[in-house]
Formats: structure tokens, sequence, C-alpha cells
């Protein structure tokens, strides 16, 4: 599949990728298989492997229940929903450019442990705000789909 995103050209400024990347998103589906560019038949693999991660880096569960996690490129909180909840972190924050994904997200997810919603280009938001400490920064593959960070 051919994108907006995967055509760009070398030399293309960074406010032209957020706006490129802004379209691609306004156009996905707030859906599993949208956040996953059509492979939404790969969650369930990538939800084990992410939970089987999780479990050997962080293997105290109680120790888990007490952290604050950042979802970063959340979209609609798949990951969260489906990974980082389900393992016993206490409470996960989510960072995504996407408005309407956020608003999906409180929805999708239907937790109490959804904590804040952050509206952000990755590279445009300030982790060290002062606002929020995390324990745990989570991000699966939103680095490899972001060009302005390459």
């Amino acid at each position: 599949m051919t994108t907006a995103l995967s055509t760009a050209m070398d030399g293309t400024t960074t406010d032209d990728m957020l706006r490129l990347q802004t379209k691609f998103y306004d156009e996905s589906g707030a859906t599993i298989d949208g956040m996953l560019g059509g492979l939404g038949q790969l969650d369930p693999a990538d939800c084990s492997g992410s939970k089987s991660f999780i479990d050997k880096n962080f293997p105290d569960k109680d120790e888990r229940s007490k952290m604050r996690v950042l979802d970063v490129g959340a979209g609609i909180g798949r990951v969260t929903k489906n990974v980082l909840i389900p393992v016993g972190f206490g409470t996960v924050d989510l960072l995504e450019m996407c408005q309407r994904f956020l608003d999906e997200a409180v929805t999708f997810v239907a937790s109490p442990r959804l904590g804040q919603r952050y509206c952000s280009p990755m590279n445009k938001f300030d982790f060290c705000n002062g606002e929020q400490d995390w324990d745990l920064i989570w991000y699966c593959d939103i680095l490899s789909h972001d060009t302005i960070l390459q």
C-alpha cells in the first residue's frame, strides 16, 4: 500500500511531514485494523509478545499495580486495552496526535485505569513537563513509522 507518508521525498520539512501524518491518520479508521494499517490480524500475536516482554522485564505484579505508564502513539488504545491494563499497570496515560483516536479510546478502553490523554505529535510533546512522571514509557512501532525522528 502506497501512502502519502511512504512517498514523501528527502528534504521534506518537519511541518510538511506532520501535515502528511495528520492526513494519513485522519483517513485511517478508528479500529484495530485501522491502527495496524490494515493488518488487524496481527493484533493477537503482537499483544502476546508484548505481554511476554513485560512479564520478563517487570516480573513483580504488585509493583506493576503502582506504576504509571505512558502509551506513545496510542491510537484508540489498542495496546493499553489489550496489553498494559491486563498485565496490571496501575494507570495508563495516552499520547496520540489524533484527537479523534483519543476520543474513541475512552469508549474502546473503558477502564478506570485509563489516565490522562495527551493530543500531540511525539516530537512536539514535552516528556519532562513536570505535569506527570511515568515509570514506563511504552512505544511499539511508532518509531519505525515516524520519519521525523529518523
